[in-house]
């Protein structure tokens, strides 16, 4: 007999199921209709159905709808024969936050805040280094010393 607690779910199959039926209770689909009411349609001829959520795709909120912990999901998440299906769920969430950044483009600091603690998102910074030598061992006058400074951070900022 084997030591530890037993699984939750018993096999991936099992929590993508589970996962699924989270997201149908959380999330409708509209047809696209144009100015006109006219049905609008993808490239192969069938209607563009927009999805909309009824709450908003959420990790805890998976996890109640669950019975777990944020924790016990991750747990599993680290399972590789889990992985996988709970990769996909956290991908929903993600894609959720970024279209949300382009559809509430004046308050997003929460959906910044999220992204960045849950998805690994960073603020880009560059900076630019340059290297200028100021020999020292010379034995400068301290006008002579400004002058080379000046004339480094010239450089510098071109």
């Amino acid at each position: 007999m084997g030591a530890g607690r037993p699984r939750k779910w018993n096999d991936p199959e099992q929590l993508a199921d589970l996962i699924q039926d989270y997201i149908d209770e959380t999330t409708f689909n509209v047809p696209r209709v144009d100015k006109e009411n006219k049905p609008v349609l993808n490239n192969k001829g069938d209607q563009i159905q927009d999805t909309y959520f009824s709450k908003p795709p959420t990790i805890t909120g998976l996890c109640l709808h669950l019975g777990c912990s944020r924790e016990t999901l991750n747990d599993y998440s680290h399972k590789k024969e889990y992985s996988d299906t709970i990769k996909k769920y956290k991908d929903l969430v993600e894609n959720h936050l970024e279209e949300e950044l382009h559809r509430n483009q004046g308050q997003v600091t929460g959906i910044i805040f999220n992204l960045k603690n849950n998805f690994g998102w960073k603020d880009k910074q560059e900076i630019d280094t340059t290297n200028v030598n100021i020999d020292v061992t010379q034995n400068l006058s301290d006008e002579a010393l400004e002058k080379a400074i000046k004339e480094a951070e010239e450089r510098l900022n071109g």
